[in-house]
């Protein structure tokens, strides 16, 4: 996966008279470091002291570190927003295969569905020729694939599926063949209305889901431009207490033009 260091990237546009790229600064710099270092006393703590501590300790901990989480992950969905809505040529894009980039996407995310109860069924085929940015890419798919375990109660199925498209309709895409991902989820579902304004920046479905999980409703506007810049297309389909799908299609491209870096992801 490409080595992504934000600090690094927040250096190249500091010092700066914009406002904005001075408030991202602060984020990265003077956010970002004692962040880090509270996390790593917390989870020093959680190792060494478990079996002196009361639940009552431990339970605190637990609630520290969760929010730490919670912060950081905020952080970063605010500087992958500024990231892909300010500069131009962010995205680095170049062949790899996509099959192998889900199967990784997969692989990080097990523990948490398996701590919640979720399972996780995966068909795709072997190979799938793109051109793309694997960070940004893998943002997109890990945070939709994230959605669908956050939202589905225990002991519920999460499914991914991707299937290549030669012929039929485009979809508004620019050629044919592409690549057509499925994400679907048991969980409450979308309302009709809200299908629309998903994809919008600071948007949620409503106010209990934003008390209940946190965020600023950046993820799936991230989610979209990232497909957006691919040339591919995201949709949703939901159905209220049966669950959402969420569809991405990305162009795929030939196999004769594809030279994959040597890289793992």
């Amino acid at each position: 996966m490409k080595a992504y260091d934000y600090q690094d990237k927040m250096e190249m546009v500091n010092p700066s008279e914009d406002p904005s790229e001075q408030l991202l600064s602060v984020l990265s710099h003077e956010l970002r470091t004692p962040i880090a270092s509270l996390q790593a006393a917390l989870d020093l703590l959680q190792i060494c002291q478990q079996d002196e501590q009361s639940l009552e300790a431990q339970s605190l901990l637990t609630l520290a570190a969760d929010n730490i989480d919670r912060l950081t992950h905020t952080i970063q969905n605010i500087l992958d927003w500024y990231e892909i809505t300010h500069k131009t040529n962010s995205l680095f894009k170049h062949p790899l295969d996509g099959a192998a980039l889900i199967k990784c996407i997969v692989d990080k995310v097990q523990l948490t569905a398996t701590g919640q109860r979720i399972g996780i069924n995966l068909d795709i085929p072997s190979f799938i020729p793109l051109k793309a940015d694997d960070y940004y890419l893998s943002r997109a798919l890990s945070n939709l694939l994230d959605n669908a375990i956050k939202f589905s109660p225990s002991d519920r199925q999460v499914w991914l599926t991707a299937t290549i498209v030669q012929t039929g309709k485009s979809l508004d895409l620019p050629t044919l063949p592409y690549v057509l991902i499925a994400i679907k989820d048991q969980g409450a579902g979308i309302p009709e209305t809200a299908l629309q304004e998903i994809f919008q920046p600071f948007k949620q479905v409503d106010s209990s889901d934003t008390r209940k999980y946190g965020g600023l409703g950046l993820e799936l506007a991230i989610c979209d431009r990232i497909i957006q810049e691919h040339q591919g297309k995201i949709w949703a389909e939901s159905t209220l207490g049966e669950g959402s799908i969420f569809y991405v299609a990305l162009p795929v491209i030939k196999n004769t033009d594809f030279h994959i870096y040597p890289k793992k992801y």
